[in-house]
């Protein structure tokens, strides 16, 4: 999966996507073998209108491709000419895409093979057990209730956990033991979302390499470089039109889930309740992080609200697996401190020990990512890239 083997001080240029509920987001990053973190050249994020009422799946699909096309539009037309200023002679190499839930799902599975007699282990044997993991975690999709029109791609595979006679190896070829076991991660995409990436990558960057990731994986891999004692955790992801569950367990993904919650629920919410433009609603939730919870009755209400569906999710969470030892929330600025405290309500009725919440806010970003992009989600993206295409070994 790492693309390690980059020449040194070579730089890589690379235009990333990510494509989440209710909005997309579009940078142009600078990375080498050289650097602990890339630069973020240029970043822009477009969103999609905030309305009254909730859209068919059908139509928040047309919306996010539409606010794919104008953010790439946004990206040759303002991202290029910063490209060439920075650097006349670069190309951008990579296209480099994240997909947020409800336009991604990351579905994991550990598979094993045991005999009681010592055996050998072939490439047939892996290959095996993973078509193993790749049917049962297709099985488990087809049972799920999400789906839409076109069907989901499988965009991003990876086995991870590779274990002989519980023993974790990196290369299981030739040795021999009475169990061999591993881990299967598959990350999927709407066939919808996929096609519209395709037409952009034609478009605008036919030269480059195209790769699609799921966020959860993107994320969970810069975490667990930054937070290395970490094994047991749950990342929240809350984004416009949803929040997305990844539970890891000895930092491998045992479950991913997200429910239709998210900064646009809250604002709408508000404003079908007081009647009030989402531009009013919009400047109490600012209000409320510039003056440190200066709430009021309508804000009140509906942080108990979102924090009783999230905390029904982590008690079923925490039911199939177990308390876990982090729990880190991403969420775009300015909605940290808002967001920070509907968690922080979710967890106290569901557990009587405080926990503590880590956000990943600017500060933290900022030593994974330079470049002042404000937008934590593309600075996720951008050491996800570093990580894969040009990370040296070197910590």
């Amino acid at each position: 999966m790492f693309g390690f083997g980059t020449s040194a001080n070579k730089s890589l240029f690379g235009a990333l996507i990510d494509i989440s509920s209710g909005s997309v987001g579009v940078s142009i990053v600078v990375t080498s073998s050289s650097v602990t973190a890339p630069t973020i050249l240029y970043s822009n994020r477009i969103y999609t209108r905030i309305t009254e009422h909730d859209f068919s799946k059908e139509d928040e699909l047309r919306r996010i491709r539409e606010a794919l096309f104008s953010a790439c539009l946004l990206l040759s037309q303002e991202g290029f000419p910063i490209l060439q200023k920075y650097d006349s002679k670069a190309k951008i190499t990579h296209t480099f895409v994240t997909c947020s839930a409800p336009w991604a799902y990351t579905l994991a599975q550990h598979v094993q093979y045991e005999n009681d007699i010592r055996f050998k282990i072939s490439e047939n044997i892996i290959t095996d057990l993973v078509q193993s993991a790749i049917a049962d975690i297709s099985t488990k999709f087809k049972d799920s209730t999400f789906a839409t029109k076109e069907g989901f791609e499988s965009v991003d595979q990876i086995t991870t956990d590779i274990k002989v006679n519980d023993y974790e190896v990196t290369d299981p070829i030739g040795l021999s033991g009475t169990l061999v076991s591993l881990s299967h991660t598959v990350g999927l995409v709407p066939r919808e979302i996929v096609s519209g990436i395709h037409e952009i990558h034609d478009k605008l960057f036919r030269n480059s390499k195209l790769s699609i990731h799921t966020n959860i994986l993107a994320m969970s891999t810069v975490l667990q470089r930054l937070f290395k004692t970490v094994e047991h955790s749950c990342l929240i992801h809350v984004s416009n039109e949803a929040t997305e569950f990844g539970v890891y367990a000895h930092n491998l993904l045992i479950e991913n889930t997200h429910i239709s919650e998210g900064i646009n629920t809250f604002v709408r919410d508000i404003m079908q309740t007081t009647k009030k433009p989402s531009t009013d609603v919009e400047s109490l939730m600012q209000s409320y992080t510039e003056k440190s919870h200066t709430s009021t009755r309508e804000l009140e209400d509906q942080i108990e609200k979102q924090s009783e569906k999230i905390s029904e999710t982590l008690k079923a969470i925490i039911e199939r697996s177990a308390v876990p030892q982090e729990i880190f929330l991403v969420v775009q600025k300015p909605h940290e401190q808002l967001f920070t405290d509907v968690v922080a309500h979710a967890l106290k009725k569901i557990t009587p020990h405080t926990k503590a919440v880590i956000v990943i806010d600017h500060n933290i970003c900022t030593s994974f990512a330079e470049g002042d992009s404000g937008d934590t989600v593309l600075s996720f993206g951008a050491q996800f890239f570093h990580t894969l295409h040009a990370y040296s070994g070197a910590e």
